[in-house]
Parts: C-alpha cells; sequence; structure tokens
C-alpha cells in the first residue's frame, strides 16, 4: 500500500530535478573547417568581416577565406596590418614598403617610407590611411594613395582610427597621442608613460580605452582621463570590447579571464590555470570567447558561466581569435591551423544572442584629475546599453521565461502533498 505513493514521490523527484536542469544554459561549438598555415609559421591575429561571412588571418603568408569554405585568397606577410570592417581594402606594412590589396588580396597601391614602417591603420569608409616608420614619421594618405599630411613624433606601436573617422590614437614609447586625421595634435600624454600598446575606441568615438602590462585606462577623445586600472598580477595579453564599451574582457600572464563594465569595475574573473592568449566578445555581450595556452577554447555567458570548450590541436596564438558581431561563429587560430568554429545552441544560446535586451546604464563619468575622484554629477542615459551584471550575487544564469518556471512549482507542490499523505498513513 505504501510502494505505490512511493513510485509517485520518485517521480515527482524526478520530474523537479528535470525541470531545475533544463535551465542551465549550454552550448557547443562545432568545426566547420580548418586551414592550414604557411610552411612552419603559425597565423598572427583573426578577424571577421562585419557580416561574419569573411575570415582573416594574418601571419607570414595572410589569408582570407570564406565562411562557407568555397573561397579563399592568399597574399603577402600580414604581421601589420589593418583592414575596414568587410575586408576590404586591407592595409600591410613590409620592410619600408606599405600595401592596399582588396579582399582577394590584388595590389589597390603601394607607397614607401623613410623607415620600417612599425604601425598603419585605415579609417572605417577607406577614405584614409595613416603610417608610421621606426624613425617617428606619420603620413596620411588618401585612400587613393595621395600624401595628405606628415608629422614627426615618438616612435608609434600601435596606431587606431576611430570608427567617426575623425580621431587618430597611438601608443607610442614615451605616451599616447591623439590627432586629427591631418595629423594636427589633439592631445598627448608623456605622464602615463610608455606601458600602454594595444588600442579600443568606442563606436561613438567618443571613449578611448588603451591597455599595457597589467593596466588598463579610459579616456574621453579629447584626451581626459576616466579611470585607470591594474585589474591584474601580471601582464595583460589581449583585450577586447563591444562596441559600447560596456563590456571590456581581458585575458591575462596570470592564468584568468576578466570582465570589467565602462567603470573600469570588475564584474567576474575565471580561474583557467594557463596564459590566457586571446579573448573576444560579440556585440552584445551575450557570447564572450577566450583561448588559452594549452590550446582550449573556452565560451562564456554574460554572467562568466562556461557553457562550452574545445580543445584545439596546439597552443591558441596571441590575439589570434574572433567572434562574429551575433557571436554564433568563432574563428581560432592555433600554431598550425585556422579554424573556424560554429557555436550551436544546447539550451537558449542561440535565443539569446538575438533576443536579448540589456538594461539601462549611466553613462562613463569623466574626472578631470588624476586623483581618486569625486563623481560628478551626470544626466541618466535613456538609450538602452549593454552591461556585465556584477559577481555577486551569482545565481545560475537562466533566460527562460516565467512560464518555464511553472512545471518546477507544480512538481515540488505534488511532492509536498505525497509526502504530507505519506505521513498520515
Amino acid at each position: 500500500m505504501i510502494a505505490a505513493p512511493r513510485t509517485l514521490v520518485f517521480i515527482s523527484g524526478m520530474l523537479l530535478l528535470a525541470c531545475l536542469a533544463g535551465t542551465v544554459s549550454a552550448a557547443s561549438l562545432g568545426t566547420e573547417w580548418k586551414e592550414r598555415a604557411y610552411g612552419d609559421s603559425p597565423f598572427s591575429g583573426v578577424e571577421f568581416s562585419g557580416d561574419g561571412n569573411y575570415v582573416w588571418a594574418g601571419g607570414s603568408r595572410m589569408i582570407v577565406c570564406s565562411w562557407d569554405g568555397t573561397e579563399k585568397w592568399g597574399g603577402r606577410a600580414g604581421f601589420i596590418t589593418a583592414m575596414t570592417g568587410d575586408l576590404d581594402p586591407i592595409v600591410t606594412g613590409i620592410g619600408q614598403g606599405m600595401f592596399v590589396m582588396n579582399k582577394n588580396m590584388t595590389d589597390i597601391w603601394s607607397r614607401n617610407m623613410d623607415g620600417q614602417i612599425q604601425a598603419v591603420a585605415i579609417s572605417n569608409d577607406g577614405t584614409y590611411v595613416i603610417s608610421a616608420d621606426n624613425k617617428g614619421n606619420y603620413n596620411s594618405w588618401s585612400g587613393s594613395g595621395e600624401l595628405r599630411a606628415r608629422t614627426t613624433d615618438n616612435l608609434a606601436k600601435q596606431i587606431a582610427i576611430s570608427p567617426t573617422d575623425n580621431l587618430v590614437v597611438a601608443t607610442t614609447v614615451d605616451g599616447l597621442r591623439f590627432y586629427t586625421p591631418t595629423l594636427s595634435s589633439i592631445w598627448s600624454d608623456n605622464k602615463s608613460g610608455s606601458l600602454d600598446n594595444w588600442i579600443i575606441i568606442t563606436s561613438d568615438g567618443k571613449t578611448v580605452i588603451t591597455a599595457g602590462g597589467n593596466r588598463v585606462s579610459s579616456y574621453t577623445h579629447t584626451g581626459e582621463k576616466n579611470w585607470m586600472v591594474y585589474p591584474t598580477t601580471e601582464a595583460i595579453i589581449d583585450i577586447a570590447a563591444n562596441p559600447d564599451g560596456s563590456a571590456i574582457i581581458i585575458g591575462s600572464q596570470d592564468g584568468t579571464v576578466l570582465a570589467l563594465d565602462r567603470y573600469g569595475k570588475t564584474r567576474w574573473t575565471y580561474k583557467a590555470g594557463q596564459w590566457i592568449n586571446a579573448v573576444a566578445i560579440s556585440d552584445t555581450a551575450t557570447v564572450i570567447a577566450a583561448g588559452g595556452l594549452d590550446g582550449t577554447v573556452y565560451l562564456f555567458d554574460r554572467a562568466g558561466s562556461v557553457i562550452a570548450k574545445k580543445k584545439m590541436e596546439s597552443g591558441i596564438q596571441p590575439r589570434s581569435l574572433a567572434l562574429s558581431k551575433d557571436g554564433k561563429r568563432l574563428a581560432v587560430a592555433d600554431m598550425r591551423y585556422l579554424y573556424a568554429l560554429s557555436v550551436m545552441g544546447g539550451g537558449d544560446t542561440p535565443e539569446v544572442v538575438s533576443t536579448y535586451t540589456p538594461p539601462p546604464l549611466e553613462p562613463v563619468r569623466t574626472y578631470r584629475t588624476w586623483d581618486t575622484p569625486t563623481p560628478e554629477p551626470t544626466t541618466i542615459v535613456s538609450t538602452i546599453e549593454t552591461t556585465i551584471p556584477p559577481t555577486t550575487p551569482a545565481p545560475t544564469p537562466t533566460r527562460q521565461s516565467p512560464a518555464g518556471v511553472l512545471p518546477a512549482i507544480g512538481a515540488l507542490v505534488a511532492t509536498a502533498v505525497l509526502l504530507v499523505g505519506l505521513r498520515r498513513k
């Protein structure tokens, strides 16, 4: 007489566990194709076209591949390279020469500089190109190759052009430099020294994020400092941010992946236990990827939970991982191959990428001194922006509608009723 109720209790318990398990998000990474590197030199650097249909990889011989694998072009060396959002044109520096090519690696024009080219950049609309050599010469070229302006300054390490095409930023051996497209100085900074290497400029052109050593800094487009933080214990190997700069992802030699918000506050940290050589983020910050020294690719949701892992054949190369804007395609290079990986959803991952609506967030606060700032009054922006939720509390992320919880509640009620019945008997 008691066996049947116990069976019902067991079934109800299993139903409850099934309902709760169904709330955990998951994904998988499927290999579409892989391309072997030229000779013994691995690929260096990976980028997607804006539509996600083409993948670029640099190195001793850069290539462009279509996502479906039907098109592939090879070209010159691509260690010092820049490109527009659709990978057309592509600019590369080799020795003293600068070469501008279209997507299928056909030369458009080329120019020589006085010294070895150190850095290149191209505007988002392709109307001008900036190059810098090891003698401190900076040149601004039109999209067709005419010299627009020239200046001499500190030796450049990296150059970036704002997505709005009206700001040129250079990290140099002595500090930061902000220029107009015709190389007129807007602002320079020698106080912060030569630590910075990498540059990220937000899509609206108003915020500049730089990184180097174990330091990350944020500036306005006129050079005022927003904040400066030291989030890692060892050197930063790679950094990425979504277009509005509300989510900044860092890979470090201390074996961690970190997520900062637009104020420089660490929102979550993942201990990988190995060097993290490459990171990437989707436009909505709902999909985040990282590649480790042992060849492991990690996929995270926006709260820092691992939703997928995949082991490549060898170590992921520094700064050689990219996500498409929607987070559904990933390209990564190890010491042998360039891989095209599809992000396939178990659970609700694909829907999250396309339908997630981020909460409002205040704009970046600007501080005018290098001391610990006192927040100035700000105006709350009414538009929707993306942020990363805080680490604490950190519940298991669920993205089901409220209706998805009803089966679990029902199972709990059924279990309680049956238990009461057993006690009475």
